[in-house]
């Protein structure tokens, strides 16, 4: 028993003992990999590197933040002091959601304070998008001041009215007045704005020597300021009027017109009161017509190649059928014509007797149900 026991006694010697070479082995071996590691790396960690956004030239960044809202544009100035001015030197301004709210006074302050810190010397297109509450009074003047002086070549202001009357904001005089500052726009979207000049200053469109696109929607302005604009606005190819209020007989012509693209709905209003749109445009290629048929009359449209022709839903009596038997002849030679079911009401296709030849060339007809753009058929010849 006692030579069990001694045996057993040294055993676990040995096993200690082999556990305490290991262990002495590790921990050589350890202390090595430490004084090579020591070797291997500085004593000072390098300094951190800029990410490559920031290694960029400022030129390009700038063209980054041109793609940006202006809330985030602005947001940016936080990353570091590198983007901390960069945003005051972008070219495009887009402020497409404006502070909203119904009944409450929204404060416009800081997008006008932002505007304060541009130092773009000129920037390419300004937006300003949003419904405005009831007793909400957005700095209209101010932002399309700052928008000219920086000779702005697109200029959208897309406001809208979020109640039931329609309420129209007021251009600053400027717009009217300074010609000058005009010069360079090419693009106007408005909507929702007043466009009447103030007392005492006859509108001129040749302050607006470059513009070649103008979009008026839900906007305030009479049958004088669209002659004058066709009139002196040379290079003016595209126009939209959509249900603008104050129109009663508008006249698209011009001895020098180079309008190509017309599109124009009427305002639904039931005064009474007799309206017409007369168009006389021999360079037009497209028209895109919403109301009621027989207040729209064509001339000299022989280069028309894409019509859309949306009467009012209503039954058409037999002192219409003339007119727009003539209306129809006007766009025999178009490729693409758009039509509403107001034409069901009318023999449409015996209509072809009256008319030599009559569509030879069209090779696209759709049918719309309602006023909008929602397409029935779709018939390729």
């Amino acid at each position: 028993m006692e030579e069990d026991r001694e045996d057993h006694i040294f055993a676990n010697c040995y096993l200690v003992n082999k556990r305490l070479t290991w262990m002495e082995k590790r921990e050589k071996q350890l202390s090595l990999s430490n004084r090579n590691l020591q070797q291997v790396t500085p004593s000072t960690p390098p300094p951190p590197q800029l990410d490559r956004i920031s290694e960029l030239p400022n030129e390009i960044l700038y063209h980054i933040l041109s793609l940006m809202p202006m809330q985030m544009a602005i947001q940016t100035s936080v990353l570091s002091t590198r983007w901390r001015h960069l945003w005051k030197y972008t070219r495009v301004v887009d402020f497409h959601t404006l502070p909203f709210s119904f009944w409450e006074i929204v404060d416009y302050a800081p997008i006008s304070r932002s505007l304060d810190l541009i130092e773009s010397p000129a920037i390419e297109s300004f937006t300003v998008v949003g419904h405005v509450g009831l007793f909400s009074l957005p700095h209209l003047s101010k932002w399309v001041d700052f928008a000219l002086s920086k000779n702005v070549h697109i200029l959208r202001i897309g406001l809208m009215s979020a109640f039931p009357t329609t309420r129209f904001f007021k251009l600053p005089n400027s717009f009217f007045t300074k010609h000058g500052q005009t010069q360079m726009l090419e693009v106007l979207f408005l909507s929702y704005i007043d466009y009447t000049p103030p007392p005492g200053v006859t509108f001129s469109g040749s302050g607006f020597a470059s513009l070649h696109t103008l979009v008026l929607a839900k906007c305030y302005l009479d049958d004088r300021t669209v002659e004058l604009f066709l009139l002196e606005c040379l290079v003016l190819e595209v126009l939209v009027l959509d249900r603008c209020v104050g129109l009663a007989n508008v006249n698209i012509r011009g001895r020098n017109l180079k309008l190509q693209h017309l599109a124009f709905k009427w305002y639904d209003c039931n005064d009474g009161e007799f309206r017409l749109l007369d168009v006389d445009a021999p360079g037009l290629l497209t028209l895109i017509y919403s109301g009621d048929l027989t207040k729209i009359r064509l001339k000299n449209c022989q280069e028309l190649g894409k019509t859309i022709l949306l009467g009012k839903e209503e039954l058409i009596n037999e002192a219409n059928i003339d007119h727009i038997r003539e209306l129809i002849n006007q766009v025999t030679q178009v490729k693409t014509l758009g039509l509403n079911t107001q034409f069901l009401e009318v023999p449409f296709f015996c209509l072809s007797i009256y008319t030599r030849p009559f569509f030879l060339i069209l090779n696209l007809i759709s049918m719309f149900h309602l006023l909008y753009h929602f397409c029935l058929l779709d018939i390729c010849f």
